[in-house]
């Protein structure tokens, strides 16, 4: 099964926009992770900057960061499509189809373990992030 969402990508301003939607759409932010709170080392005045959050509201949701030290947000590359997978096999699979003319942001990582997450920009220019998560048990 696979899942997808909108994933908006800020040149340092994620927080100021999530509050200013949250007011605008009568919404809330859910699950925001610091870069310091993140498994991606960064200089000590990144570290308050949003690394993962959501946003929720009636009809309207997606998840949100500001863009990731070495990679400036520039137009156009300020959105990614998310999308969830709960097989590895398609995960591994999608990615080499959208890196057969596109470049890895995040290379996908050769094991599989927990979880696991790649980013791509295809060949039509758009930022993918593929994450993984192993199912659980019933």
């Amino acid at each position: 099964m696979r899942q997808g969402s909108p994933y908006l990508i800020f040149p340092g301003t994620c927080r100021e926009a999530l509050e200013t939607y949250a007011i605008w759409f009568d919404g809330s932010v859910k699950n925001v992770q610091t870069f310091a709170q993140s498994p991606v080392p960064v200089a000590e005045e990144d570290s308050n900057r949003i690394f993962n959050s959501e946003f929720q509201a009636e009809g309207v949701s997606f998840m949100a960061s500001d863009d990731l030290p070495d990679y400036a947000t520039e137009q156009g590359s300020n959105f990614s499509f998310l999308v969830h997978f709960d097989d590895a096999a398609d995960q591994t699979r999608i990615y080499a189809k959208m890196m057969e003319a596109g470049t890895a942001i995040m290379p996908l990582p050769d094991d599989i373990v927990e979880s696991r997450f790649g980013m791509v920009r295809d060949r039509f220019g758009i930022q993918w992030m593929l994450s993984y998560q192993k199912p659980e048990q019933k």
